[in-house]
Parts: C-alpha cells; structure tokens; sequence
C-alpha cells in the first residue's frame, strides 16, 4: 500500500510528466524549419490553383493589403488573374513573433473587405471569403482564400 506522502509524491510527478509531454506537443505544433520564401513560392506554384494566379509585387502587396513587404523577412502574394474573383494566396515570413498581430489585424481587415464589396452580387465569392483559411506557423503566416484552400495550406505546410 502506497502512503500519503509516496502518493501525493507520485500524483505530481505524473502531473509534470503530461506538463512536459503537452509543452512539447504545443512547441512542435507550433514550430516550423526556417525555409526561404523562393522554396515556398516554387512549391506553391506547382500548385494547379496557384498557377492560375499571377504573383503579385512588393507595391501590390501594399495596395491591396495595405502592408509593405519591407517589414518582413519575405513574402509570397499572388492573386487572380481575374479582377472579379477572390482568390487569393499571401504568405510572410516575419522577422519576428511579434509582427504577427499586425498581419492577422490586416489580413481580417482585407477579408471584411472583400466581403463588403462582393456582398450582395457574388454570392460564390463571398462565400469563398467566409471559408478563407488562415493561421500561423513559426515565424509564417498563411491566407488563402481558393476554391481549395487546403490543398494550398498542405503545399505549404509540406515545406514547412
């Protein structure tokens, strides 16, 4: 029979052990290998949705997502060829962790947007919006607003 004392010692070294298994899961999760923009950017491109798109510039990226890719370690933002549709891709490696709250303010602001303008006479747009996938990986950040986000978030996150 285990006493008080051998018992309460062994509840909290079961406790720091699933403390430390969940810290590990949650920096893994979290964490992504340190890849340069032109290995993403020639991944994604293989991408067949992505390949309807045109890679957007330093100046575009400003324009129509009011950030300036100067800020950043780099960027990949490429959008579609097509003036009316949504779709689009933005990814930035960011210099630090810091710099991704600005990015999500401007990517959610970018999305009310986008559905303000197309609400009300492209229904399929803006449901595309409303399904738009973003989240952040490391030191990333991925938007994407496609017919088929996930199959550009698995690109991506494949490189990562």
């Amino acid at each position: 029979m285990i006493s008080y004392k051998n018992r309460s010692l062994l509840i909290k070294v079961v406790f720091l052990i699933v403390l430390a298994f969940f810290l590990i899961f949650v920096y893994w999760t979290e964490s992504a290998k340190d890849v340069p923009m032109s290995n993403i950017e020639k991944k994604l491109l293989k991408n067949k949705y992505v390949e309807e798109m045109k890679v957007q510039t330093p100046r575009e990226l400003e324009r129509y997502m009011q950030i300036s890719g100067s800020n950043y370690d780099g960027f990949f933002y490429a959008r579609s060829v097509n003036n009316l549709a949504v779709d689009e891709v933005l990814i930035v490696k960011v210099k630090s962790r810091e710099q991704l709250n600005n990015l999500q303010d401007a990517i959610d602001a970018r999305l009310k947007q986008q559905i303000a303008n197309y609400q009300g006479y492209a229904p399929e747009q803006v449901s595309m919006l409303k399904n738009a996938k973003t989240f952040t990986k490391g030191n990333y950040i991925f938007y994407c607003v496609s017919k088929k986000p996930d199959s550009i978030s698995e690109d991506f996150t494949n490189v990562i």
